[in-house]
């Protein structure tokens, strides 16, 4: 998976601002926030 470029807000926030990630074959990834997070 490749993500490139990624920008996400709510409202007029910006949370994501030019986000890279990418997780190759085989390879886990675990996102982690506060309760009430996503």
């Amino acid at each position: 998976m490749k993500i490139e470029g990624l920008c996400a807000g709510y409202g007029k926030m910006e949370i994501l601002h030019d986000f890279n990630l990418q997780v190759g074959k085989g390879q886990s990834l675990c996102m982690i926030g506060p309760n009430g997070a996503g």
